[in-house]
């Protein structure tokens, strides 16, 4: 584990996190679902609602590096999330495959997302750097691109570190 480093767990997101306003009125399915889980509609007396639990809304809150794995022609779900991380320097990534569906079942695609999960991991837990490539159409340089890339994460999430912690609603963080 990078030895300065108080403990904070790094994440990777499949597809998840699925800002409420973005995708409010994509399709009736998510529509009825948010509408439920929010006990409501997006305006009048249910609006607080829909602000506390939009994951976009509290990026301020995220003290970890986080990874976003987004499949399909659905980036905008996600990219919200990742713009506003990115836009308070903190460290975050997004892989994109094109192809992919939720479950990825082409073996090319699942060995892009499995590596990359244990890549990351074994960076952010461990400080480990793999060296060798080991995926199809992988070079020593995109590795080296890579790590120097996650390495100035690094940095900004020391400096994220430093910043005074967020207070939501509720008085959780």
């Amino acid at each position: 584990m990078h030895a300065d480093r108080s403990l904070a767990a790094p994440a990777v997101s499949v597809n998840t996190l699925f800002s409420m306003t973005v995708t409010y009125a994509m399709k009736d399915g998510i529509l009825r679902r948010k509408e439920q889980a929010n006990q409501g509609r997006p305006f009048g007396e249910a609006l607080q609602r829909w602000v506390r639990n939009d994951p976009s809304l509290h990026t301020d809150c995220v003290r970890a590096a986080v990874c976003i794995e987004s499949y399909g022609p659905l980036v905008h779900n996600n990219w919200d999330i990742y713009a506003l991380l990115r836009r308070q320097y903190k460290p975050a990534e997004m892989i994109v495959i094109p192809g992919g569906a939720h479950a990825l079942s082409r073996q090319p695609e699942r060995l892009l997302s499995l590596q990359g999960n244990v890549d990351w991991f074994r960076f952010w837990l461990l400080g480990g750097e793999r060296q060798k490539p080991v995926l199809r159409g992988e070079t020593a340089a995109h590795l080296q691109a890579q790590y120097a890339r996650w390495r100035q994460m690094l940095d900004l999430e020391r400096a994220d570190e430093a910043r005074p912690r967020c207070v939501r609603e509720g008085g959780a963080d």
